[in-house]
């Protein structure tokens, strides 16, 4: 080769790899390839939040009354069809009813949950401005499956505006609820009744409808009646608890202060492939002097199924 022709820049940019040894070419591929991986991390947002929200626990609140309202629903996601891969498939329902006799307005309304795998799970944000609050107002989010299968406590966060006479004063609620569970090793405690009455306060009714075998599911739903006008805290949760002792969450309701009964207006399916046998419920109930009156539930599925309500 000429010197002409060596001295070409050109030519020296195609001849920069015969130049430089094995380890310095390594070093190259290894910078680029940490550029790379910074820059994705930077472009592409973390779709998965660990910082648990630094909410306290809910008390409450004569003026207004956010709760949340918790489906699980065993699903089958094997795709054998001959293989049941049974998980717990999570709808979390949001309300906020009025307390007070002035309606808040101009609502912003936000929640969230920390599941089992230490995960945070942001669900929904929404906002009423100019508007009162209806009876009550509802924003769904469904998690499919949360990490380690449960959910492990709930936050909500509720801005709004009261009126009283000609002043308005912006207000923030802020508050978490921690999740009731049930362990096996409770499954044959004599803690739970078979009475569904918590005498003085209130009666939990749970239903179960067959519409007959070519449907895959019963329809199902729980109401609670309260003795009193003016419920003050109520936390709760049931399991479903199948024939083999497999224990699905089911229904659950966190921070209910309503002064009324609780009728849920839809059905919550169960699907008859999980051979479900047993409702187990736990339930607090918080008085206004903050005494705390546990009260714990089961009932068969066939009691229900033969029921005449």
């Amino acid at each position: 080769m000429s010197k002409q022709v060596k001295n070409d820049p050109f030519i020296q940019i195609l001849d920069f790899p015969n130049k430089i040894n094995l380890i310095t070419l390594l070093f190259v591929i290894i910078t680029y390839g940490v550029v790379l991986l910074l820059l994705a991390q930077v472009i592409t947002p973390e779709l998965d939040y660990v910082i648990e929200l630094n909410y306290p626990k809910a008390t409450y609140n004569n003026e207004i009354n956010p709760y949340v309202f918790v489906r699980g629903t065993a699903v089958n996601v094997s795709e054998d069809e001959d293989i049941k891969d049974l998980k717990t498939q999570y709808r979390v329902i949001a309300y906020i009813n009025a307390i007070a006799p002035a309606l808040p307005s101009n609502i912003f309304y936000s929640y969230s949950a920390l599941d089992n795998g230490g995960m945070m799970n942001y669900f929904f944000e929404s906002s009423r401005p100019g508007k009162t609050l209806p009876v009550f107002h509802q924003v769904v989010a469904s998690s499919e499956y949360p990490s380690g299968d449960r959910y492990t406590k709930y936050f909500v966060k509720v801005s709004y505006d009261l009126t009283v006479g000609t002043e308005v004063t912006r207000k923030t609620l802020e508050f978490s609820e921690e999740a009731l569970h049930l362990k096996k090793s409770e499954l044959n405690d004599r803690k739970f009744q078979s009475s569904a009455i918590l005498e003085g306060i209130l009666e939990v009714k749970f239903t179960f409808n067959d519409d007959g075998p070519s449907t895959p599911q019963y329809d199902t739903n729980i109401d609670i009646m309260f003795d009193s006008t003016s419920p003050y805290h109520v936390n709760l949760q049931s399991w479903i608890v199948t024939e083999d002792g497999k224990i699905f969450p089911y229904l659950g309701i966190y921070n209910y202060c309503t002064p009324k009964d609780l009728d849920p207006w839809y059905e919550t399916s169960v699907y008859k492939f999980i051979k479900p046998k047993t409702i187990y419920l736990k339930l607090e109930y918080t008085d206004q002097n903050n005494l705390v009156t546990p009260f714990y539930y089961k009932v068969d599925v066939n009691t229900l199924l033969n029921s005449e309500n």
